[in-house]
């Protein structure tokens, strides 16, 4: 009877192991089987992000110069040029972008479950280095202390 009890918890207890590994496994092998299986799932829990950004882009306009040339003749004074340049001004060019981005929504809750997990590891090795500290600061403390009665009881 303790036999079967201990062989029933042992199943029990394997049975619900289901690490990161095994379910790639799984996945990669529905991957070869049924391919269209997994990219419609993959599609269905990860839809692309669409994302739009208007912005708004001024082309500035060009400035030139132009010189026109006038030639009177009078007939008391002569032949008389007269020139004349004017600067002409093209106005800018405002008009509105609009960007479109797709983005791969399992690449970002992929990144985002790493940071989860970057985040926790930095938690732990920061707790890690908290009571190293405090170790540190009362073996120093007592080492002041040991050295302060140690000279005035000279």
């Amino acid at each position: 009877m303790v036999r079967i009890a201990v062989s029933i918890f042992i199943i029990a207890l394997l049975s619900g192991c289901y690490n990161a590994k095994k379910a790639t496994k799984q996945v990669t092998k529905a991957y070869v089987k049924q391919p269209q299986v997994t990219s419609l799932l993959c599609s269905k829990f990860y839809p692309p992000v669409v994302e739009y950004r208007d912005s708004m882009v001024v082309v500035p306009g060009e400035s030139t110069i132009v010189t026109d040339t006038i030639e009177v003749e009078c007939d008391s004074v002569g032949t008389k040029t007269v020139c004349r340049t004017r600067i002409v001004h093209k106005p800018d060019t405002i008009y509105k972008a609009t960007t479109v981005t797709k983005v791969d929504r399992g690449r970002i809750d992929y990144l985002e479950g790493e940071v989860a997990d970057l985040a926790q590891k930095n938690a732990k090795k920061q707790g890690f280095i908290n009571v190293l500290s405090i170790i540190l600061g009362i073996i120093f403390l007592k080492w002041i202390v040991t050295f302060i009665i140690k000279k005035f009881s000279i």
